[in-house]
């Protein structure tokens, strides 16, 4: 599909709040220890096992959700997560997977590549040495490496993140670089979230205005490296999560529940009160933003602004910080003739 056909796809069913988009935490176990993860130190509990996962993939074909996004923790924790990605398929979902890749050998590249995801990501942290530190592993990065190579090879579509943090911002050509001798996609984003139960966990990591700047004027590119979010987001308009409880949320970020779904249906799901309350926001709602001079190169997200005050409609810090470093490095373009 087209990019620019999706992109219309995705537009037309967020003005029309139909759910095309479901993002899977499948579990949060992972084999790594990454000092960004969300997930950070939240327990377990009680996930589903692969009876409550194969009757969910029904569910949602039933519902009519056509995009399935498979993350974790890490889905090859699972040892019938390959079985469930070829009944997706069968079910005729789009799929991408999330992985950190130190889990798929070639079995399980030849396995992945025959279910032919619309792609695969990968985290490229930094160099090698960077890589392991922060995931906690020695060999995560080599075996990310390993596993981004081998699903190339088999025509795999790739596609390699870097969450832009303190300690691998210099790091960033390296990452670049090996994205493109892979033919993968390139995505980073400095937005690290806090973890879900230490909100304070991300300070140390997340860049703050003067290095986001620092960082423009070596690499160029958007703070956010994608296009402004326009203030709102497809959250509960044309996507939702499935936790790895069963529980069903806007997003992955907001600790907010629609309702289970194993419990309940996914109509009442989508017509939640919680649901119904992130559709009704729009730009006037946020009076602290949508006046703001800064709004066209904001990426802004409701939920970073609700784990930063506890107001989704309120000011999220972390965009406001990025937003004036590129404002201040776009000005400086203009003035010197460089800007584009």
């Amino acid at each position: 599909m087209e990019a620019s056909h999706l992109a219309r796809i995705l537009k037309k069913t967020s003005e029309r709040s139909i759910p095309i988009v479901a993002l899977w935490e499948l579990t949060t176990h992972c084999n790594l220890r990454c000092r960004h993860c969300y997930l950070a130190g939240v327990p377990a509990g009680p996930e589903l096992g692969e009876a409550g996962h194969f009757l969910i993939i029904e569910k949602l074909r039933e519902f009519g959700v056509l995009f399935l996004i498979f993350t974790g923790g890490e889905v090859f924790a699972l040892p019938h997560f390959l079985d469930l990605a070829r009944r997706a398929v069968e079910l005729d979902f789009a799929v991408k997977v999330l992985t950190n890749g130190t889990l798929v050998d070639e079995h399980r590249a030849d396995a992945l590549a025959s279910v032919r995801p619309l792609s695969v990501e990968v985290s490229i942290l930094g160099r090698e040495a960077t890589h392991d530190a922060l995931t906690g592993v020695a060999g995560s990065y080599r075996g990310a490496v390993a596993a981004l190579r081998a699903l190339a090879r088999r025509g795999v579509r790739v596609a390699v993140k870097m969450p832009l943090m303190r300690p691998n911002r210099d790091d960033f050509p390296h990452v670049e670089e090996l994205a493109g001798q892979l033919g993968a996609d390139f995505l980073y984003d400095p937005q690290i979230v806090p973890s879900r139960d230490d909100r304070g966990a991300a300070d140390g990591l997340r860049l703050d205005e003067g290095q986001m700047l620092d960082f423009l004027e070596r690499f160029r590119g958007r703070p956010c490296g994608r296009p402004p979010s326009r203030l709102l987001c497809n959250a509960a308009r044309n996507s939702f999560v499935i936790r790895a409880t069963g529980d069903a949320a806007p997003c992955v970020l907001l600790p907010m529940s629609m309702g289970n779904v194993l419990a309940s249906e996914l109509g009442e799901i989508w017509d939640s009160p919680v649901a119904r309350k992130m559709r009704s926001m729009g730009p006037e709602d946020l009076p602290e933003c949508s006046g703001c001079g800064l709004a066209g190169v904001c990426c802004r997200c409701p939920a970073m602004a609700y784990l930063e005050g506890a107001d989704m409609a309120g000011r999220s810090e972390t965009a406001c910080a990025m937003a004036r470093a590129y404002s201040k490095w776009a000005k400086g373009q203009r003035q010197g003739g460089g800007f584009l």
